[in-house]
């Protein structure tokens, strides 16, 4: 066993644990908390509250608490033990809203799409890197120069074979949602409005000047099938919500990334693909017990039949050991290791924020 993850009822006392523990591994490190109070909760503690390191293995104590209303509200504490050789844990992004993080690889993903692109170097560097940035809420360009970068970009695309050309178009959707162009800096320092800011170069934006992402899907299609339809067809499947039905969401995830498996051959980009489904067939499962579901369009305790609750648990557990034959490290390697030896035990999976609502 690498790894161990316990929670306790909110009704033990943490003291109680802290002296038992203590009892075996020594003096806690208490420095590791923070108080709640820069949040408006005072009384609330967040982060290890209490960390023990010994001969090899390291075991920490937190509080866990739930959001009602306006309030967070502790509803237990977790314990945490693993081997140090296991990458440290929570994965916060295996616990969000989204179907699993390329974060981590996005840069060979990136460079893999501009490879195909195959324009000039210089421009292609920006593109690139101004692309990833969409998860950086600080990063603000200067508006004329990203314009200017973006129309240069796609008028040599139209140039270009459809499979250049689609790459093209897989990299300005990302580009367009890296560079924060809804709220710009103006020079003298105030926040300016531009909404629809690239509709010129060909971007479409909704009524509430929201991007549509109409070049990722272009590039999906024109490519037929092929390594950039892959790459946009993954990035597509990997967002928050892929596509909005009145089905509970995990059937609608399943459905997206079964169609991805069925369409395209297992490959480097195959484990991620793995780990969502594993993902939704755990967020199905969860939703059958009470308060398992953060979703509008289920109901608490979702009715499953005890051999569907087993197959939901059995394809989760599936997918997950695929996904860690595949990328045994980095933490959503140590996640998945955690969640498939969670649900072997018959317990609940984690609870998952999934946030989808279609609204």
């Amino acid at each position: 066993m690498q790894a161990l993850h316990y929670t306790a009822s909110p009704e033990i006392p943490a003291e109680d644990l802290v002296r038992e523990l203590s009892s075996v591994w020594g003096t806690p490190d208490r420095s590791q908390a923070s108080s709640g109070k820069e949040y408006g909760h005072p009384e609330n503690i967040y982060g290890d509250f209490a960390v023990w390191k010994h001969d090899g293995v390291s075991a920490r104590l937190s509080y866990l608490y739930t959001l009602e209303g306006v309030s967070a509200q502790r509803t237990g504490i977790m314990l945490y033990v693993k081997r140090d050789a296991l990458p440290a844990a929570p994965c916060s992004e295996c616990t969000s809203s989204l179907m699993y993080s390329l974060n981590s690889d996005l840069t060979p993903f990136l460079q893999k799409a501009a490879q195909i692109a195959a324009q000039d170097p210089a421009l292609t560097r920006q593109i690139v890197a101004w692309a990833g940035q969409m998860h950086n809420p600080k990063w603000v360009v200067d508006p004329a120069l990203a314009r200017n970068n973006l129309g240069k970009w796609l008028e040599v695309a139209k140039q270009r074979s459809p499979h250049q050309r689609a790459a093209a178009l897989l990299l300005a959707d990302l580009y367009v949602e890296g560079t924060h162009l809804d709220y710009v800096a103006k020079p003298d320092g105030p926040i300016d409005q531009h909404p629809e800011f690239y509709k010129g170069l060909g971007a479409e934006y909704d009524k509430q000047g929201n991007y549509l992402n109409n070049f990722i899907k272009q590039a999906e299609k024109m490519d037929q099938g092929g390594e950039v339809s892959e790459l946009a067809a993954l990035w597509t499947v990997s967002g928050e919500c892929p596509g909005f039905d009145k089905r509970p969401w995990p059937d609608l995830a399943t459905e997206h990334v079964e169609s991805f498996l069925s369409r395209f051959p297992s490959d480097q980009w195959t484990p991620y693909v793995n780990f969502a489904l594993a993902r939704a067939h755990s967020a199905k499962l969860l939703w059958t017990y009470p308060g398992g579901s953060t979703d509008d369009y289920s109901t608490e305790g979702s009715p499953l039949s005890p051999a569907g609750k087993e197959h939901e648990r059995a394809a989760a557990i599936q997918y997950f050991k695929a996904f860690i034959d595949a990328r045994p490290g980095g933490r959503e390697g140590a996640f998945a290791w955690l969640e498939a030896w969670r649900l072997l035990a018959g317990l609940p999976p984690s609870r998952i924020g999934w946030g989808c609502t279609g609204e």
